[in-house]
């Protein structure tokens, strides 16, 4: 080959010819996507299922704090509003054996509270995630850009347990910004779920993503 143009025969292409690449109704794509649909937890491979009744298996560390009211406020976009008691919840999730993930898991780390939001078709009640950690790039990725949650990255370990305490630290790059522990604890000879309550529908978030180009 050469850089020559008089002496190389270049090809032209009838591009109204070419067929261009057209997403398919009802899959899922995130970029890059010249590749096809992309692979998650709404995208799985043909012929694949998984009983979400057995899988993923989670380890739930969780703590509640009550706050200032007019802090949790300061942070709460237009048509949201605190409801009830002004309290947190920081609550870690480890889970494993995710089969869209080929058996494998990742942790998570999420900062919530109760709110309702004042859609157009009337009140809303649920639980406003501020921020989801996760340790894993494929959930953020899925999760901010098909479902609008506030996922960023941080390390999470294992828990640390010594006696009846159970310690973990959060970190970026090796920079500790949250250490959790709980303690007095005990073993629980059985649990009755919670029936739901007809007045909570869900977990809520605020998707926001910057227009290209009009920063």
């Amino acid at each position: 080959l050469t850089d020559d143009s008089s002496s190389v025969s270049r090809p032209t292409t009838d591009w109204t010819t070419t067929m261009p690449f057209q997403p398919q109704p009802g899959r899922f794509y995130r970029m890059p996507i010249f590749f096809g649909p992309m692979p998650g937890p709404r995208e799985w491979p043909e012929g694949r299922d998984f009983d979400f009744r057995t899988t993923p298996r989670m380890k739930l560390i969780g703590v509640r704090m009550r706050t200032n009211a007019d802090q949790l406020r300061a942070m709460l976009p237009d048509r949201f509003e605190l409801r009830g008691d002004p309290v947190v919840t920081v609550e870690l999730n480890y889970m494993t054996e995710i089969g869209w993930l080929a058996g494998r898991g990742y942790n998570l780390c999420d900062v919530k509270f109760e709110v309702t939001y004042h859609a157009k078709s009337g009140p809303v009640n649920g639980t406003l995630v501020l921020v989801r950690w996760e340790n894993l790039c494929d959930p953020i990725l899925s999760g901010r850009e098909e479902l609008g949650h506030n996922k960023l990255y941080c390390e999470i370990p294992e828990p640390r347990t010594i006696d009846d305490r159970l310690s973990v630290r959060l970190g970026w790059l090796d920079t500790p910004f949250m250490d959790l522990s709980v303690g007095n604890l005990t073993t629980v000879p059985g649990i009755t779920r919670t029936p739901a309550n007809p007045d909570h529908h869900g977990m809520l978030s605020y998707k926001y993503v910057p227009k290209t180009g009009s920063w």
